[in-house]
């Protein structure tokens, strides 16, 4: 009798199965996938409420992030400019020099070639002049400014961002350790002390990256 209880009581204070992983299923996180957030709307409405000091810089961000984009979208159309300038050119190079636009227009109707006549008709073309690199230049010019302005608006959007976003964590740390200096002693006693740490540090750190991240993609989309 006594060794079939020490064998039960050895059973009972066996380890059980390791740690399932973030995904279930296992250590590796194979198996079930992860469980959704139970709380979803009202965690991201006091998430909210966490940003509402920092409305304005919030909105600058919002501003500087309108005219990075706004320029990088300007970019192509400029460069599609520079493009016909450059086919502009290489047009009236090949168009017999000392001729009008109308007498050449006219000579290509009569030999029958009208789908080259309507497409010169729409050209700003001059007959024997090639492509005009100072013109060209200018435009790539422009469109170096332009990038080189979205890049710098960018750039702002970011730090106004990072520093929006830190000021938002300091503010939950804060919030913590006023919280944890309220509870009584037996509230720590209930706790494991990695718990504790984890909702101190983990928890928080893992909100500042996703406001990073998600935050500045928001914004750009």
């Amino acid at each position: 009798m006594s060794t079939e209880s020490g064998a039960k009581t050895k059973q009972a204070e066996r380890p059980g199965p390791g740690p399932v992983g973030p995904r279930g299923g296992g250590p590796m996180g194979m198996g079930m996938p992860a469980a959704k957030s139970l709380h979803f709307k009202e965690s991201g409405l006091r998430l909210l409420r966490q940003l509402k000091p920092e409305l304005w810089p919030l909105l600058a961000a919002v501003v500087l992030v309108i005219g990075s984009v706004a320029l990088a979208v300007v970019g192509p159309k400029l460069l599609g400019n520079a493009t016909n300038e450059v086919f502009t050119g290489f047009i009236g190079s090949r168009l017999p020099a000392g001729a009008t636009k109308a007498q050449v227009i006219q000579g290509m109707r009569a030999a029958g070639d009208n789908q080259s006549a309507d497409m010169l008709a729409s050209m700003d073309v001059t007959p024997g002049e090639g492509v005009d690199f100072s013109v060209v230049g200018t435009i790539l010019a422009g469109v170096l400014l332009v990038y080189l302005g979205s890049a710098l608006l960018g750039y702002a959007q970011g730090l106004i961002t990072t520093g929006l976003v830190q000021r938002s964590v300091y503010r939950m740390r804060r919030d913590i350790e006023e919280k944890f200096a309220c509870l009584p002693l037996s509230y720590f006693d209930r706790q494991s002390r990695g718990e504790i740490l984890s909702r101190v540090t983990n928890d928080v750190d893992n909100i500042a990256q996703t406001l990073q991240q998600t935050l500045s993609q928001l914004l750009n989309a």
